[in-house]
C-alpha cells in the first residue's frame, strides 16, 4: 500500500520559489521587465516632430551624419579638407566643440538604419536603456532587486530625465556613461577586485570622450574615498597606471579641442547674465525637473536615512549630490539640463529608504504605498508625455532635393534641422547651404555677432556675388538684425526671386504659432559662382576659403 503524500508545511512554498527563482535570476527579471515598460514609453510618439531641443539638437544630429559620411568615404588622405569643404556644404558641425563618442555611435546608427530622425532618437534610447540597466545593477548591489526596480522606473520617468531620454541632446549619453562608471567605482570600493577598476576606467573614458561635465565623477570619487577611508584601492601601482592609461585617451581629445576652439573658454565661461542666483539655481529648478512628489520624497528618504541606513550607501549618494552641486555651481555658464546628472542620487532616496528592511514594518508598508503611489503617476504622465516639437523643414528639404543643384542661401530659427535634412536627402551632394552670408553668431548672441550686411543694396551685392539660386526663409520668426529685414524686402518686392513652395511649420511650444517656410528660387538664370567662398569661423582659429568649383559632388 502507497504511503501517503507528506503535508507540505508553511514555509515550503517560499522556498521553492527562492530556488526556482534565486536573488539573481530575479534581478535580471526585473531588470528586464523594467527595461521593457521603459521602451515601451520611450518609443510612444518617437516619430513626432523634428530637431529642436535647445538648438543644440540639430548640431548633434548634423554632426553625426557628418561622421556617417566620413565613415562612408574615408577621406584618411585629407580628413581636415574633408571636413572643411563637407561644412562648406552642410554648415552645421559639433566636433570642435564636443568630444567624439556619442557621435560615432550615432554615425554608425546612421550608416546601419539609415539618416532619419527615428535612427537619432533610437541611438538616443539606447543610451538610456544602457544607463538604466546600470542603474538597476547599482542599487541592486547597494539594496536588493526590488528596490533596484522601482528606483529604475522613477529614474527613467522623471520629468528631467523623460525630457531628454526623448532628445538628440550629450546629457542622456553622458548620464549614462557616469551612471555604469559609478557602478564599477562602487564595486571597486567594496571587493578592490582588478576587473572591476579595468571597468570603471573605461566607462570613465566613456564619458569624458562624451561631455566634459563628467569632470563631477573625479570630485565624487575623491569624496567617496576621503569618507569611506579607503585610499588603499588608488594608493598602488596599479590604480595610478590605469589613471596614466585614462589620460593618455582622453588628454588628447581635450588639447586637440583646446588647441582648435578659439572660443571654448568663452563658452565654458559663459555669460554674467548665467550666473543669476549663483549659489541657489539649481536648488531653485530642482521642484519642476524632479516633481514635487519624487522630491518629497527624497528630502523624507534621505531625512529617514539620517537615522536608519547603512551608513556607506548614504555617504556614496550624498557624495553623488555634493559632487554635482559643488561642480555645476562653480561652472559660469549655467543651464537647468545640467541637473541630469545628479537626478540619480535623488531616485535612490525616493525609494531606498521607504523599501529597506532597515525600517520597522509599518513605516516600510506605508513608504512603499507611497512610493508607489507617486511611480503609478509619474509613469502615466510618461505615458502622456509629448516632447516639445516642430516640423516642416524635412518637407521643404525634400521638395529642394528634388530639383536641380545649387547654392541656397537660409534664414531661420533652426538651420541645423534643415541642413540635416538636406544632407540625408541629397546624396549627391548638388546643394551648398549658405547660413552664414548675411551674420555670424557665435553660438547664442551675447557672445558675439559680426554682420555681413546692413540693407537691401549689401543683400543683393551677395547674392548676387555668391550665385545664390535658391532662398528659404521662415516666416514671422523674430529678427534681430537688419540684413534679415533687408532680404525680405528683397524677396517681397523686387520680383528677383519667385515663391515655389510654402510649408507651415507645426509645432507645440509657445511663439511658435503662425509660422512657415517659403521656398524661392530666382527669377532669372544664375552662373555658378566663382571665386572664392570665405566662411568666418569664431570657433576656430582661423576662417576656411575653398573655391567654390571644389562644393558640389563628392
Amino acid at each position: 500500500m502507497p504511503s501517503p503524500a507528506p503535508i507540505q508545511s508553511p514555509t515550503e512554498s517560499p522556498q521553492r520559489f527562492d530556488t526556482a527563482f534565486p536573488p539573481a535570476r530575479r534581478g535580471f527579471l526585473l531588470m528586464v521587465l523594467c527595461l521593457a515598460l521603459v521602451t515601451g514609453v520611450l518609443l510612444r510618439g518617437i516619430r513626432k516632430g523634428e530637431f529642436s531641443e535647445n538648438v543644440d539638437e540639430t548640431v548633434h544630429a548634423a554632426t553625426g551624419l557628418y561622421v556617417a559620411s566620413f565613415l562612408h568615404d574615408l577621406p584618411l588622405r585629407h580628413p581636415v579638407q574633408y571636413t572643411y569643404r563637407y561644412y562648406a556644404q552642410y554648415p552645421s558641425l559639433g566636433i570642435v566643440m564636443y568630444p567624439p563618442l556619442f557621435y560615432l555611435v550615432e554615425g554608425v546608427a546612421f550608416l546601419v538604419l539609415g539618416a532619419s530622425v527615428l535612427t537619432a532618437r533610437l541611438t538616443i534610447m539606447f543610451f538610456a536603456l544602457f544607463g538604466l540597466a546600470f542603474w538597476f545593477k547599482l542599487v541592486e548591489e547597494l539594496e536588493d532587486e526590488y528596490t533596484a526596480a522601482l528606483s529604475t522606473l522613477l529614474l527613467a520617468f522623471l520629468p528631467a530625465v523623460l525630457r531628454y531620454e526623448k532628445s538628440v541632446m550629450l546629457d542622456l549619453p553622458l548620464m549614462a556613461s557616469c551612471i555604469a562608471a559609478s557602478y564599477f567605482w562602487v564595486v571597486y570600493l567594496r571587493r578592490g577586485t582588478r576587473r572591476s577598476l579595468y571597468w570603471f576606467a573605461a566607462f570613465l573614458c566613456m564619458a569624458f570622450l562624451t561631455k566634459h561635465h563628467a569632470i563631477y565623477l573625479l570630485v565624487w570619487c575623491l569624496l567617496t574615498l576621503t569618507a569611506l577611508g579607503k585610499w588603499d584601492r588608488v594608493l598602488n601601482w596599479r590604480a595610478v597606471g590605469v589613471a596614466a592609461v585614462c589620460f593618455l585617451v582622453v588628454a588628447p581629445v581635450y588639447f586637440l579641442q583646446i588647441l582648435m576652439n578659439a572660443s571654448l573658454s568663452v563658452n565654458v565661461k559663459g555669460t554674467s547674465a548665467d550666473s543669476t542666483m549663483q549659489w541657489g539655481y539649481y536648488w531653485s529648478v530642482l521642484p519642476e525637473l524632479l516633481g514635487w512628489g519624487a522630491l518629497t520624497l527624497s528630502v523624507l528618504g534621505i531625512l529617514m536615512c539620517m537615522r536608519r541606513s547603512k551608513r556607506e550607501n548614504v555617504i556614496i549618494m550624498l557624495s553623488w549630490i555634493v559632487s554635482c552641486y559643488i561642480i555645476f555651481t562653480l561652472i559660469h555658464h549655467k543651464e537647468a539640463r545640467y541637473i541630469l546628472y545628479w537626478v540619480p542620487a535623488f531616485a535612490y532616496f525616493a525609494v531606498a529608504p521607504f523599501t529597506g528592511k532597515t525600517q520597522g514594518r509599518a513605516i516600510r508598508i506605508a513608504g512603499i504605498a507611497a512610493v508607489a503611489v507617486v511611480l503609478a503617476f509619474y509613469t502615466a504622465r510618461g505615458w502622456n508625455y509629448q516632447r516639445r516639437y516642430v516640423s516642416g523643414y524635412a518637407e521643404v528639404a525634400q521638395r529642394l532635393a528634388h530639383m536641380e543643384g545649387g547654392l541656397v542661401l537660409v534664414d531661420m530659427d533652426l538651420p541645423g534641422n534643415f541642413t540635416f535634412f538636406m544632407r540625408a536627402f541629397d546624396p549627391a551632394r548638388r546643394f551648398v547651404i549658405l547660413r552664414k552670408a548675411l551674420y555670424e553668431v557665435r553660438t547664442i548672441r551675447e557672445w558675439g555677432v559680426t554682420e555681413f550686411a546692413h540693407n537691401q543694396s549689401d543683400v543683393e551685392q551677395i547674392l548676387k556675388a555668391d550665385g545664390v539660386r535658391y532662398i528659404v526663409v521662415e516666416k514671422n520668426m523674430p529678427l534681430h538684425f537688419a540684413s534679415q529685414t533687408a532680404l525680405r524686402d528683397v524677396l517681397d518686392h523686387t520680383g528677383q526671386y519667385k515663391v515655389l513652395e510654402t510649408v507651415p511649420i507645426e509645432s507645440n511650444m509657445g511663439g511658435w504659432e503662425g509660422r512657415s517656410l517659403i521656398l524661392y528660387e530666382s527669377e532669372a538664370p544664375v552662373a555658378p559662382p566663382k571665386g572664392i567662398l570665405h566662411i568666418k569661423m569664431p570657433t576656430l582659429r582661423h576662417d576656411i576659403d575653398l573655391p567654390f568649383g571644389q562644393l558640389t559632388g563628392k
